[in-house]
């Protein structure tokens, strides 16, 4: 039977910071993927389906990007996300700011990244690999670490890694802080008045497990953690357009970031741009795609902790006209 699953984070979730500030525009097909779907209940937040693809508590971000960016596996808890950042001097603590308003340019993430080598060395060890910076310990930490979606806007002490190595972690990240202070990217910052990456947020830790819960699927992939799961499931490729995966043969998984990196850029504009063009460029193709397929299934994971699972065939859809819904009731975004 084939089987497609949509991994769209951020497409009926967002932050709490930017939740009133979101309407859905007018999307017919999401609306309609709403009212005709089977939901259950799954794994809330961005990365849920990863947790449940891969049977984890916690997602292992750092060794699936390493995988999906060098093809290599990183068995044990020495491999973190290094990311640039910049804090910002709040009433009692700093504040974390990442995302596009930024303005980081892969130009400075390599600089960055070769500098740090040098100044470091192998403890801990620096790579930039496909846009993202690595930071590689000497041996394995006994970590938590807080993700950046979940640090982004809020005050850095109380998201600080706790657990038994934790110290480790906490003096590299104020060195890092000492080293970031006069650098020359910085100073160029300063010139064209944006602001300073005066820290580095390390987050991402864990191991991979053998295999996932959808083994043999392929998984068409715009970041580099679904690229490591697309490798570890058994294909990997890039995104593309609607037709590089449809019609879809067995067992795909899709990717779409467009929601999930407007919020990140706290950009509302982006956020409602990016919806309707999923809808029109991607829901409406699939929902008409499964009128034609009565033995397909399609699955939405929209980043609210549900699922919404559709058929063709067997719950009407290859009989029913489609029909535009004229008003434009806005759906509650909910909190990740």
């Amino acid at each position: 039977m084939p089987k497609l699953e949509l991994y769209i984070p951020g497409l009926l979730a967002a932050p709490a910071r930017l939740a009133v500030q979101l309407e859905l525009p007018e999307v017919p097909a999401l609306r309609e993927w709403q009212q005709r779907s089977r939901q259950h209940a799954s794994a809330p937040g961005r990365y849920g389906p990863l947790l449940e693809w891969l049977a984890v508590q916690h997602a292992p971000l750092a060794a699936l990007a390493w995988y999906g960016a060098t093809g290599e596996r990183h068995a044990d808890n020495s491999i973190f996300l290094a990311t640039l950042v910049h804090f910002e001097a709040g009433m009692n603590d700093l504040v974390l700011f990442s995302g596009g308003g930024l303005e980081v340019s892969n130009e400075e993430r390599e600089r960055m990244a070769r500098d740090l080598v040098d100044f470091f060395g192998d403890a801990p060890a620096f790579d930039f690999r496909q846009g993202q910076l690595f930071m590689r310990t000497p041996q394995p930490l006994v970590v938590q670490t807080v993700g950046l979606h979940d640090a982004q806007g809020k005050a850095v002490r109380g998201n600080l890694p706790r657990g038994r190595d934790s110290s480790v972690l906490h003096a590299w990240m104020n060195e890092l802080q000492m080293f970031l202070h006069g650098h020359a990217i910085n100073r160029e910052r300063t010139q064209r008045r944006v602001p300073t990456l005066n820290g580095i947020w390390v987050h991402g830790e864990g191991a991979l497990p053998l295999e996932t819960r959808i083994q043999g699927a392929v998984v068409f992939a715009e970041s580099l953690p679904m690229q490591g799961l697309g490798h570890l499931s058994g294909g990997a490729q890039m995104r593309g357009t609607v037709s590089d995966w449809l019609p879809a043969r067995g067992h795909h998984v899709v990717e779409y970031a467009d929601c999930i990196h407007a919020l990140d850029a706290d950009d509302a504009g982006a956020w409602q741009a990016g919806v309707a063009r999923i809808d029109q460029e991607c829901l409406q193709p699939l929902i008409e795609w499964l009128g034609r397929n009565s033995d397909a299934e399609a699955v939405l994971h929209a980043g609210d902790g549900r699922t919404r699972t559709l058929r063709g065939g067997r719950d009407g859809i290859a009989k029913r006209v489609f029909r535009r819904f004229a008003n434009r009731e806005s759906l509650r975004v909910i909190e990740e």
